[in-house]
């Protein structure tokens, strides 16, 4: 258990900071968002509410945006005004991944999919599915990542371990 939510915990860091899944930001505005959501997520909101999606843009972009909104309305304590978006996004990114396994990016933003659907999960009290969709968010990162698992075993992962 303690393993899981050092697991959890660095999902979130990574969520949070890192742009080490790199290159799956397609549009400038999503660029933005991401770069402004560990300082001042409240911007980076904003700059997704002004982000125009319509019939042309991609099935990746729209993707990415429900969970850069779901993560930006979780930063700014919001409740999860797009569940079913993610939800939709989370079976793209499921569905993507296990076409590309070994595609370390995609293991992220798989991950991080399912850890803002368990945000919603978690919200609507349904608190099986919100468990079962973080567990998956820890397999996913502890697999495609295995540093985790050993910082975790060192002890480098504070009072966590």
């Amino acid at each position: 258990m303690k393993n899981l939510l050092a697991i959890l915990s660095i999902l979130v860091v990574f969520a949070s900071c890192s742009d080490k899944a790199g290159g799956w930001h397609s549009a400038p505005e999503l660029r933005t968002a991401h770069e402004l959501m560990q300082e001042r997520p409240d911007s980076a909101l904003k700059v997704l509410v002004g982000f125009d999606i319509d019939d042309s843009t991609s099935r990746s972009v729209v993707n990415e945006y429900q969970i850069l909104v779901a993560e930006a309305l979780y930063k700014n304590d919001c409740a999860q005004t797009n569940a079913p978006a993610v939800i939709a996004a989370t079976a793209y990114y499921d569905s993507v991944f296990e076409k590309y396994p070994e595609n370390s990016g995609l293991a992220f933003e798989t991950a991080r999919a399912h850890y803002y659907k368990a945000v919603g999960e978690t919200e609507d009290d349904d608190i099986v599915a919100a468990c079962s969709d973080y567990l998956k968010a820890a397999d996913i990162m502890e697999a495609a990542f295995p540093e985790i698992e050993k910082a975790a075993e060192k002890g480098m992962m504070g009072d966590y371990n």
